[in-house]
């Protein structure tokens, strides 16, 4: 081989890819010492699945979907998991035309800079709120909470993003309402995360309007002599009549007065009936409507009523 000497040629060097079982990834002691031992197994998983990328530099690149599929998880874990170094200060993530691109940072050089020392205090406070909140949340429940419940709510805190004070208020109003159990923790956590709950203000004012769809219910639940919570397929009637139909409540309890009166109250008869209202009828005699024809101004049985609002099955 003639090598040549010119100003203009530019070496580059790099390890053969014959074969990427034979490639080694360098991984700094300072990610094991420091920021391994805190981190979810699959948030590391994630991260030396990169950093092996950023050693090789050629493509192409695995996407987050592939990512997940060698990794055996799912794309939002894989999405979670550059949040989450992202947030501990460990790479960089930046939006591209056609992905994005995922900088590794030097621990070792962050651990010396003004950035990360401020970071580190950051760090230390908010490690004094949440071991004040674990303390108060003990206090509560009138026990210890194990580490595999604090790596959970932990998880509502980086993931979910809410703050110590919501967390609190979480796990408040689920004893309020008498579950002291994890499972129910959880469900209640993931339904604020769905609703755009992060904030204390936000998950007081969420809880407040839980209280007031709550006792929405329970009004309209005794008004039909159901003295019982009500089903799923009810709770989506009762917001149906609320929000779609748009009725208040006083309408709505005018409604269960009429199929009380059949001595058969249901869901179903109550939802005919507002929906016959909201198509034109009007409930200034329901009773007597309820039962006559208007045109012909007969009696109906309950048998014919049921035909005429439910049809023959």
């Amino acid at each position: 081989m003639a090598y040549q000497s010119s100003p203009t040629n530019i070496n580059r060097f790099a390890f053969s890819r014959e074969n990427d079982d034979l490639s080694v990834t360098v991984v700094q002691n300072v990610f094991i010492n420091h920021y391994m031992p805190a981190a979810r197994g699959d948030y590391v998983k994630v991260y030396l699945f990169g950093l092996k990328f950023c050693a090789s530099q050629y493509p192409p690149f695995p996407s987050n979907t592939q990512i997940a599929a060698c990794l055996k998880m799912t794309e939002s874990d894989v999405i979670n998991a550059w949040k989450y170094w992202e947030n501990e200060g460990v790479l960089e993530v930046s939006s591209l035309e056609t992905g994005q691109l995922v900088e590794y940072r030097n621990l070792v050089g962050e651990l010396f800079t003004g950035a990360a020392k401020r970071k580190r205090m950051i760090q230390e406070q908010n490690n004094a709120k949440t071991k004040l909140m674990f303390e108060d949340l003990e206090t509560k429940i009138g026990s210890v909470i194990n580490v595999e419940q604090k790596n959970e709510i932990l998880t509502w805190i980086t993931e979910y993003g809410f703050s110590t004070q919501t967390v609190d208020l979480l796990v408040d109003e689920c004893l309020k309402r008498g579950r002291p159990e994890m499972p129910y923790w959880r469900a209640v956590a993931a339904d604020y995360f769905k609703h755009d709950v992060r904030t204390y203000d936000q998950a007081v004012d969420y809880v407040e309007s839980f209280k007031k769809e709550n006792e929405t219910r329970r009004e309209i639940m005794a008004q039909l002599g159901f003295f019982r919570g009500p089903t799923e397929a009810e709770v989506a009637m009762i917001k149906k009549w609320l929000e779609e139909y748009e009725f208040d409540i006083d309408t709505i309890k005018l409604a269960c007065d009429e199929t009380v009166a059949t001595n058969k109250p249901s869901f179903r008869y109550v939802d005919a009936i507002l929906t016959s209202w909201l198509n034109g009828q009007t409930p200034s005699q329901p009773k007597k409507r309820n039962k006559r024809n208007m045109s012909e101004g007969r009696e109906y049985s309950e048998e014919e009523l049921t035909k005429i609002f439910f049809g023959d099955n």
